[in-house]
C-alpha cells in the first residue's frame, strides 16, 4: 500500500519578506510564484528518453508498483451491481479512498496499474479513478498509454501519481520538486469557487503548467510556492488534484471532491445509472 508516512523534507526555499509570497490568487500569476520560489530553470532539464538509466529506473518503479499495488483485479464492495461503479488503477492505493467511494454509493473494483485500457472497459465502469503511488509519473509509459485510451470514454478522477500520470497523458510534463510537497498543512485554492482548502501532501514531482494545452488547465493551485494541484478540461469529463482528498492522513474538507466526481458520473450517465 501506498505509505500514510510522511517523508523528511529539508528546509523550504528561502522567498521574498523572509519566505513570504504575495498571493494575488489570479491564476496568470501563478507561474511568477513558481518562478520565484524555485528560480526560472526549475523545470528546464528533461532526463533523456529511453537510455539505459531511464529503463532501469523504469524497472525499478514498476517493481515497487507491484509491491504497492494490486496484483490482480478485485472487488472491494463485495458486489458488482452497485451504480455508479468505479474503477480504479492500483498504483499503490490506500483504502480510505475505496472507503470514501463506497459511503457515497458507488461499487468499486480495483485492477492492477497495468492493466489496459480495453481490460477496464470490460468491466463496464461509470467512472475511473487513478490511485497515488510512489515514483517519478514520466516512467509510466503502460499507464500513460492506458490513460490516453480512456480519455473521455468514462469520466476520471486522478489523485497525486494519477493526477501526475492524467497531466501527461493530456499531453504536458511534469518536474521535479526541489524540496517536495510534505505534511498536512498545506493551503490550496480552488479556482472554480475561490475558497482555500487545507491539505495532506506527499510527493515530489508536480505537473508543469505552462505545459498544458488543448483544454485541460489548472483547477487548484499551491499558494506556498504556486504550482498545479488539480486539474480540469473544457471538453472532457475529468478531475485531479496532486494532494490527499480521502483525508487519511489529513483534514476532513477535501471529501466534497468525491462527491464533485461522483456528480461527474452521473452527469455523464448511460439511462441505467440511477439518480
Amino acid at each position: 500500500m501506498h505509505s500514510d508516512e510522511p517523508s523528511v523534507a529539508g528546509e523550504g526555499p528561502p522567498g521574498p519578506g523572509n519566505g513570504q509570497i504575495e498571493q494575488t490568487g489570479s491564476r496568470q500569476n501563478t507561474q511568477d510564484i513558481v518562478d520565484q520560489v524555485y528560480g526560472p530553470s526549475h523545470k528546464d532539464v528533461e532526463a533523456p528518453k529511453d537510455t539505459p538509466k531511464r529503463q532501469l529506473k523504469a524497472l525499478y518503479l514498476s517493481e515497487q508498483l507491484g509491491e504497492t499495488g494490486a496484483a490482480a483485479a478485485y472487488h472491494w464492495d463485495r458486489g458488482t451491481s452497485r451504480r455508479p461503479r468505479v474503477v480504479v488503477l492500483d498504483f499503490g492505493l490506500k483504502h480510505n479512498i475505496l472507503r470514501s467511494l463506497t459511503r457515497l454509493g458507488c461499487g468499486v473494483t480495483v485492477v492492477p496499474a497495468t492493466a489496459a485500457a480495453e481490460d477496464v472497459l470490460a468491466l463496464d465502469p461509470d467512472g475511473i479513478v487513478l490511485s497515488p503511488g510512489p515514483g517519478d509519473p514520466e516512467l509510466l509509459d503502460y499507464a500513460v498509454t492506458t490513460v490516453r485510451g480512456l480519455l473521455g470514454r468514462r469520466p476520471m478522477m486522478g489523485i497525486c501519481l494519477g493526477h501526475q500520470v492524467l497531466g501527461i497523458a493530456l499531453g504536458g510534463k511534469t518536474f521535479k520538486l526541489p524540496f517536495g510537497h510534505r505534511g498536512g498543512n498545506h493551503p490550496v485554492r480552488d479556482m472554480e469557487t475561490g475558497q482555500v482548502h487545507i491539505t495532506s501532501q506527499n510527493h515530489g514531482y508536480a505537473v508543469d503548467g505552462d505545459s498544458l494545452r488543448g483544454g485541460a488547465e489548472a483547477s487548484h493551485i499551491n499558494l506556498n510556492d504556486g504550482t498545479v494541484e488539480g486539474l480540469r478540461h473544457r471538453d472532457l469529463p475529468l478531475l485531479s488534484i496532486q494532494y490527499h482528498s480521502e483525508a487519511s492522513p489529513g483534514p476532513l474538507d477535501n471529501m466534497y471532491l468525491f462527491e464533485r466526481f461522483v456528480a461527474l458520473m452521473r452527469e455523464h450517465s448511460r439511462p441505467l445509472l440511477p439518480r
